[in-house]
């Protein structure tokens, strides 16, 4: 079988409603960063709330949740 680039890059790029990029910076003791406009007016958070940081080390791949209801998960590793 063989599988077009195009088609190729449809499977492994990751699926958004909305793409944001923001850049890191440092206060000194911490990194940090802005949450784009764009991605705050789509999922509404709200100063306050947490989220959540998971990083799976076997493909580098990092993902953010935002934690609506304010009671953090647990994580069952």
């Amino acid at each position: 079988m063989v599988i077009t680039e195009e088609e190729l890059k449809e499977l492994i790029e990751p699926k958004a409603d909305v793409e944001e990029i923001s850049k890191i910076s440092s206060d000194g003791s911490n990194l940090l960063t802005r949450i784009p406009k764009a991605i705050v007016e789509h999922s509404e958070i709200k100063k306050g709330q947490n989220i959540r940081w998971l990083f799976d080390k076997s493909n580098s791949q990092l993902k953010i949740e935002l934690i609506k209801d304010g009671k953090k998960k647990e994580n069952n590793n």
